[in-house]
Formats: C-alpha cells, structure tokens, sequence
C-alpha cells in the first residue's frame, strides 16, 4: 500500500503527517470488529506507523490480505483522518475499512487532511453577567447542488463558572453557534467564519 498525504483545501503535500496502518478482523463470537496493529517493520517500536517524507508519500511493503483502516494525522493545525474520507465530517467506521487481496498493489492512495481550528467566547445573560453551563450545539453551513442552509453537527459544548466556550479540532468552515439554558430564551451569536 502506497500513496500521499495532502492538505484537503489547497491539494498540496503534507510532510512529517504520521500514517497508521491497522487490520480489522472480527471478534469470535462477536459481530464487532477490532483493529491490530500491523507489524510492517520487524523491531520497529512502533508496528504499523510511518512518517510521510518532503512530498508526502507513504509505503506499506510485504502485506498479508485482508481488511485493513488506514489512520492518518497531521501536525498542529490539521485535524486526523481515514482512508475513505471524503469530507472532514465523516465518522471513522464503515467505508472506510477497505479489502487487500492477495498479491494486490495499493499504489495510488490519496489520504486526505483538513485545516482545522477553533471558535471561543463567553455567552452573557441580558445584565452582562456570565451564564454558566449553557450548552451550546455547532451548525456548519452546507451549500450545494442539492442543499443549502444550516446543519446540524455532532458537536456541542457548554460553558464554564466564567460563561467561557471553547470549540477545537474544527474543519475550516462557516459556523453558527446556537446556545439554550433552561430559563433563558434559545439565542443565536453571529455567524463565525474558519479560513
């Protein structure tokens, strides 16, 4: 298995981004399935991880067959991902547990990294005081062929003893942070832009 880490937005190359390679295999007795380490280097310390070089390549030589998950995570700035990713909100299960055959050749592998960063403030209450544990919910903008308007993500929040937030690991994007608290009526804060 061969292939590139590049930057998700630009296209370009990342260097130093850290590929793990780990089989998945089923359970005895068990419809769930566990990932192993893959054991690519004899005596290595760590079986199954490589560093991309200065073009962002990678290469797995003297593979078994067998279903495999390719993880992959870039230095600060870059969120991680899987093989099989195709946008910064897909979850790590599924597509992307991929089949090697017996003699196979991987050679064109694309892993992709998207920019990430983080969105913070402080919700106040109408006299400027800090409200405390309110939770917040994160909704992207989507735009497309077939959809246009807010959606729902999977990640949410709430405040600390300050009204204080802080989102990370977030791809680059624009965002609307939506807050409630029992008693207080549901608000909206402006829309925040990730570039």
């Amino acid at each position: 298995i061969a292939g590139r880490v590049v930057d998700a937005v630009t296209g370009r190359p990342v260097a130093g981004a850290t590929v793990t390679l780990g089989w998945v295999r089923a359970e005895a007795g068990a419809s769930l399935t566990a990932v192993v380490p893959t054991p690519v280097r004899p005596g290595s310390a760590r079986p199954g991880v490589q560093v991309t070089d200065d073009t962002g390549r990678f290469e797995y030589a003297g593979l078994t067959a067998g279903r495999f998950r390719l993880q992959v995570r870039g230095g600060p700035g870059y969120r991680w991902s899987y093989f099989g990713m195709q946008t910064p909100w897909d979850t790590a299960t599924g597509s992307t547990q991929h089949e090697l055959r017996s003699n196979e050749r991987l050679t064109d592998v694309v892993l992709k990294l998207w920019p990430g960063g983080s969105i913070s403030g402080t919700v106040r209450d109408e006299f400027g005081e800090p409200v405390v544990k309110a939770s917040l919910r994160l909704f992207e903008r989507q735009t497309g062929p077939a959809v246009s308007g807010w959606g729902r993500t999977t990640v949410s929040a709430e405040t600390d003893d300050r009204g204080q937030y802080r989102i990370t690991n977030l791809p680059i994007g624009t965002y609307t942070v939506v807050f409630s608290l029992s008693g207080f009526q549901r608000q909206q804060r402006d829309n925040v832009v990730l570039t």
